[in-house]
């Protein structure tokens, strides 16, 4: 008899666990972010890291790096954005 009574309480003790598992839903209604071309970057005047990284197709210390030698660096606030138009300069320049 006790070994019936233990196979309920698994049975309900089962049935507990399973409802606290994890299900997956499914989030609709949320936007892909696009990226943006590096034609469209290149109209801008002043770009964000992020956006200076895709125009040169490097990474993030190495954009800084480049804005940085090309004295690109606008400060506005606490904000931190690149001249495109020095950089693309500085690239010229440096370019064999």
């Amino acid at each position: 008899m006790p070994e019936s009574a233990n196979t309920a309480k698994d049975t309900s003790l089962n049935d507990l666990f399973e409802s606290f598992k994890f299900k997956p839903i499914l989030i609709t209604g949320k936007k892909k972010e696009e990226k943006k071309s590096a034609e469209n970057l290149n109209q801008k005047i002043l770009v964000t890291t992020a956006n200076l990284m895709e125009l040169l197709d490097c990474g993030k210390h190495t954009a800084i790096d480049i804005g940085a030698r090309a004295n690109a660096k606008v400060c506005i606030g606490r904000k931190l954005f690149w001249n495109v138009k020095l950089v693309q300069a500085y690239i010229d320049s440096i370019a064999e």
